[in-house]
C-alpha cells in the first residue's frame, strides 16, 4: 500500500484526500474544492488499521477536528 496514489472524492461539497503510507495507516483529509495543499484550510485524521483492514483507531491532527492544517505536513502533526 505504501506509495499508493491518492485518493480523491468529493462529498458534501467537501474534497477528500487519502493517502496510505502502508498496510495500517493512512491519511484523510477534507477541506473545500480549489484549496492549495500548502494552504492551513484542512482537517487531517490518521486512521490506524489492523492487518486485516479494519480500522482501529482514528487521531485527528493536533487533536482537533478544525478545518486549520495542512495536507503537505500531515506526517508531521501529532494525532490524538
Amino acid at each position: 500500500m505504501a506509495g499508493d496514489n491518492l485518493i480523491f472524492q468529493v462529498e458534501d461539497h467537501m474534497i477528500t484526500k487519502i493517502e496510505y503510507t502502508n498496510a495500517t495507516t493512512r491519511y484523510i483529509g477534507r477541506t473545500t474544492p480549489g484549496t492549495a495543499t500548502s494552504a492551513a484550510s484542512w482537517q487531517i485524521r490518521k486512521q490506524t488499521l489492523d492487518l486485516s483492514g479494519r480500522t482501529t483507531d482514528i487521531q485527528f491532527a493536533s487533536g482537533t477536528h478544525a478545518f486549520d492544517k495542512i495536507w503537505d505536513n500531515r506526517a508531521a502533526y501529532i494525532y490524538s
